[in-house]
This record gives structure tokens, C-alpha cells and sequence, in this order.
């Protein structure tokens, strides 16, 4: 911090926030498909560690971010895919279920990665 006056919070200007941005979000449905180039990932983003991955498509200009569920984060992490790589995301169309650590029952629709 400078040693001079400090300003009040009216004279400084906000900080962009790099994962609030226009780029619209990637969602699939089940059954849906997505192929894209990776252009960049973010690691480790908020409270839970998220992973956050913009893609570009064939489409001059249309851009995608993609907030990757932990069984997607691990596929991305074990096929070590990286910028500038082209994937491809299907959604299952059946569900999985899983139970969580309280015995709760959860379904959830797997995406599979491919490169």
C-alpha cells in the first residue's frame, strides 16, 4: 500500500472478475454432443477447486465455457488435454446413479470425453 492518502472506495475502479465474462455456457442435454477446441482451462477456481474450460468451434467467433463436473475434470486431467487441442463431449442419455457419502441416492447423466 502507498504511503499517501488512501482513496476512498468511490475513486478506484473494479477488478474484472476473468470467469465473468460474455461468453455464453456450454450446456448439454442428454444425448447432446459438443466438439470444440480447447482455448483455455482454468484450474482450481472457487471454494470446490472447479475447473473452468473455454472452447472455440468451426464457427468464426462462437465460443463456449464449460464448468467440468469432477468425473469430467478427471477424464481432461488422465487423457492430458490441453489448449489448443480439439475434444469432443457426449452427454449419456441414461442416468447413473450414485450414492453419496450421507446414503443419499443421485442421478446424474455422464459425459464421456473424447480426443
Amino acid at each position: 500500500m502507498s504511503k499517501g492518502k488512501t482513496p476512498s472506495i468511490d475513486d478506484l475502479s473494479p477488478v474484472s472478475d476473468t470467469n465473468e465474462d460474455d461468453v455464453p455456457e456450454l450446456e448439454l442435454e442428454p444425448g447432446d454432443s459438443f466438439v470444440g477446441e480447447v482455448r483455455s482451462i482454468e484450474r482450481n477456481l472457487g471454494q470446490y477447486d472447479s475447473t473452468l474450460v473455454h472452447f472455440s468451434t468451426e464457427k468464426l467467433g462462437e465460443q463456449r465455457k464449460y464448468w467440468l463436473p469432477g468425473h469430467v475434470d478427471a477424464q481432461f486431467y488422465q487423457a492430458d488435454i490441453e489448449e489448443g487441442q480439439v475434444v469432443g463431449l457426449i452427454k449419456d442419455d441414461d442416468p447413473t446413479e450414485v450414492e453419496t457419502d450421507d446414503g443419499e441416492t443421485v442421478e446424474y447423466h455422464r459425459v464421456e470425453v473424447r480426443d
